[in-house]
């Protein structure tokens, strides 16, 4: 087939040197089809065994469709390599290809698709984020095994995140009678809860501008670092510090609230703002997304921690620009919250022993 090309043009030594080469492309070519047939017929076994009132021919025509592609219409891309593969076999003298490369490479290249070696997580995240599915249990599982899983595990020693963040404030405390004597009022008080933020347009920056001001103290547990944060305890006490009124001694003077804050910032990567990710314009799917988060966090807890369940809170709120208030503003509000109910709990519990 070849004799013309290597006789009137001269290309006789480029043309060989390129069967080798060609032999590789086309072994990686095999590979990747038949890998694709093969993760196809596992899920076709699977889906066809299921209970479904759907057609097997239906079934059939979707698995071969998902197993061929996977986003950016890779069935034509795939179906054309292969066409053009079978083309140039069939043209080819057997002795032209490189039948040891060929079979090599193809096998080579299926063992790592089939051992999914080059699977990636960010990549699994932007399909499902163009899909517009539930991406929330995979952000979740993410946040929960890099993060949250030993943040929330108690150490050697017996002491956890919620026993170190206790001693921090007794410390503190002791420190503030130290150096104010005369004062007859604690000046730090503390929510020992681990606040889980979850702004409805998920997104959202702990800074001072929100009322919210970093301590210098970061709490170690297992290698992960919580930071601490405090804010005014009194509303009041907050607006004057930002309205300037003895803004350096009255941030001294007035009474702290020590809390721990912390906002997953995969959300803000995958659902936060952005015209490209789309949710600014399917705010429903956002809030479903949201919640399934928080149900799946929380089940990881119960299934794991369980005597830290009331220990974590979920803070829902509001996303810039369509609230009025910062943030200090609602975690103030939920500190609260839980106060009022402590007291009532105890009060019931008070009167039931009267009785």
């Amino acid at each position: 087939m070849l004799d013309h090309w290597t006789e009137d043009w001269g290309w006789g030594p480029v043309v060989d040197q390129c069967f080798t080469l060609l032999s590789m492309i086309l072994g990686v070519t095999f590979g990747e089809v038949i890998v694709r047939l093969v993760f196809g017929f596992q899920s076709l076994s699977k889906t066809l065994f299921e209970p479904k009132k759907k057609s097997k021919l239906k079934v059939i025509r979707k698995n071969l469709w998902l197993c061929m592609a996977d986003k950016n219409g890779q069935i034509w891309k795939v179906s054309l390599m292969s066409v053009i593969t079978v083309f140039i076999c069939f043209r080819l003298k057997g002795g032209e290809l490189d039948l040891a490369f060929l079979y090599t490479f193809c096998g080579i290249w299926f063992i790592l698709r089939y051992q999914r070696c080059f699977d990636s997580s960010f990549e699994s995240i932007e399909i499902l984020e163009e899909n517009r599915s539930m991406v929330a249990t995979v952000l979740a599982a993410n946040s929960w095994f890099s993060f949250y899983e030993k943040l929330l595990h108690s150490e050697s020693e017996g002491q956890n995140l919620f026993s170190k963040f206790t001693e921090y404030i007794k410390d503190t405390n002791e420190r503030c009678l130290e150096q104010s004597m005369d004062l007859q009022m604690q000046l730090v008080d503390s929510f020992n809860k681990l606040i889980i933020l979850l702004p409805r347009n998920c997104e959202v920056e702990i800074k001072e501008d929100e009322g919210i001001f970093t301590s210098s103290f970061q709490l170690h547990n297992n290698k992960k670092t919580q930071k601490v944060y405090w804010i005014y305890k009194e509303s009041s006490d907050e607006e004057a510090f930002f309205n300037g009124v003895g803004r350096l001694k009255q941030s001294d003077r007035c009474e702290k609230l020590f809390v721990m804050l912390d906002f997953p910032h995969v959300l803000k990567s995958v659902l936060g703002p952005g015209e490209k990710k789309g949710f600014d314009t399917q705010p429903e799917a956002r809030r479903r997304n949201l919640k399934k988060f928080r149900k799946v966090i929380k089940g990881f807890i119960e299934a794991q921690y369980r005597q830290h369940r009331n220990d974590v809170l979920f803070l829902d709120f509001p996303g810039r620009p369509n609230r009025n208030y910062r943030l200090s503003h609602y975690v103030r509000a939920e500190f609260m919250r839980h106060q009022e109910q402590q007291t009532y709990a105890s009060s019931s519990s008070a009167s039931d022993s009267d009785v």
